[in-house]
């Protein structure tokens, strides 16, 4: 694993190595033993932002958002996927 794609795997994938791909995440590990500091680098701003996503929340849409969409979507839609 070259400190390159150690960089590219980061920023892809985040700093949890669960989500590197599996074909890669042994090299992965192996080079976070060989160069700490050299990727810590790489792994300090993506854990940040793995962190920051995983507490954002999104509020579920309300009754009316729901309406609008049905009133807007066409009808034969609708009578195809036995939603109304």
């Amino acid at each position: 694993m070259t400190p390159e794609r150690f960089s590219e795997l980061v920023a892809a994938y985040g700093g949890s190595p669960q989500r590197w791909p599996e074909n890669e995440r042994a090299a992965a590990l192996d080079f976070i033993a060989a160069n700490p500091a050299q990727a810590e680098v790489a792994l300090a701003p993506a854990a940040a932002l793995d962190d920051l996503l995983s507490r954002h929340r999104v509020a579920a849409p309300d009754g009316a958002l729901a309406r609008r969409i049905i009133a807007t979507a066409p009808s034969a839609l609708w009578r195809r996927t036995r939603l109304i």
